[in-house]
């Protein structure tokens, strides 16, 4: 099977990297589309072309036009972020104007035979809004490096990633007001909570040098009021076999709830901590089975499987826009 893949180069986080690497790794062929005629050319001659959520280089504009004259291949956006600013996505920066009008990105994933989304809470509310959205989650890639365990680490907690979002905030202060050590990677300039011991960003080949630091590796998302909206960081952090705290979210899938451990809010962190960081054997044994948990089920390999099998079950029909909204300039 051929896969047209439209993304752009994120050397810092090169997440659609792994995704043409495991649609290789599965024996299928990647072909790279980067401009508008490449993209004709892929539709011609690929079965599938997966768009990232920005479009990979070229304008969503320039992608309804063409998605309007009809395709041959599905086109099927993948979304890394979440849209939905708010609870709800009307209304959404992402999506819509100043003045509450369709954007080039809403009419881009109208434009769509299928949208995944990580927010499954919301499905709904895209399909209302024209846009063909199907839950689906992220992964870690198969080579992730796995961590070690050790007696007596430097940190209690790590935590990687963005420390801008609030619930963020309020659980990382919440431990450190009980006096628990944390260590934190990510872009220099965040609001970093006092007392935090910052490290400067990794790529993710390299995070479990830092997890083999500390005792816990913590998982809190931008939010936990959507069915299903987690980060990838979770199932990296499992894949690297660490032991993952991580707080609940609706819709937690199957078989994660058991290999973590979960907390509600700020008491249910604290003991979570106190009992992991005491307790040597139950990191290793939780470590271990995340990492088979992880490698097994929940790959890029397994995501691009599960996204093939979810067309051959479907027939395509074509989807465009409404023809009377206008489009920004290319």
């Amino acid at each position: 099977m051929r896969i047209g893949l439209s993304y752009p180069e994120t050397p810092q986080w090169p997440k659609w990297k792994w995704v043409s690497d495991a649609v290789v790794r599965l024996g299928h062929e990647a072909v790279l589309v980067r401009t508008i005629e490449q993209l004709m050319l892929a539709d011609r001659t690929c079965d599938v072309i997966l768009f990232s959520q920005q479009g990979g280089g070229m304008h969503p504009g320039a992608i309804i036009k063409a998605a309007r004259l009809g395709h041959k291949a599905w086109w099927v956006q993948w979304c890394f972020q979440a849209n939905a600013v708010h609870t709800r996505l009307r209304g959404c920066p992402r999506l819509f104007g100043p003045d509450g009008s369709p954007n080039a990105h809403l009419l881009m994933a109208q434009a769509m035979d299928v949208v995944l989304t990580k927010e499954g809470g919301l499905i709904e509310e895209y399909r209302e809004l024209g846009v063909p959205a199907e839950y689906f989650d992220q992964g870690c890639p198969w080579w992730m490096p796995a961590c070690e365990h050790h007696e007596r680490p430097e940190f209690d907690v790590l935590f990687i990633g963005n420390m801008a979002w609030p619930q963020r905030q309020r659980d990382i202060r919440s431990i450190l007001a009980e006096g628990f050590g944390v260590a934190w990677v990510g872009q220099p300039g965040d609001a970093l909570p006092p007392g935090c011991r910052p490290f400067p960003p990794l790529p993710a080949e390299r995070w479990p040098e830092m997890a083999n630091r500390a005792a816990v590796l913590l998982a809190v998302d931008a939010r936990d009021d959507v069915w299903g909206y987690h980060s990838d960081r979770t199932w990296m952090a499992m894949g690297m076999g660490a032991c993952v705290v991580r707080r609940q979210f609706p819709g937690m899938p199957e078989g994660m709830a058991e290999r973590c451990l979960v907390y509600h809010d700020a008491q249910g962190l604290t003991e979570a901590l106190r009992r992991a960081v005491g307790d040597l054997g139950l990191r290793i044994r939780l470590g271990v089975e995340s990492r088979a948990y992880a490698l097994t089920s929940h790959t890029y390999e397994a995501r691009i499987e599960s996204l093939l099998e979810m067309l051959r079950c479907r027939t395509k029909t074509p989807c465009a826009p409404p023809v009377t909204e206008t489009v920004g300039s290319m």
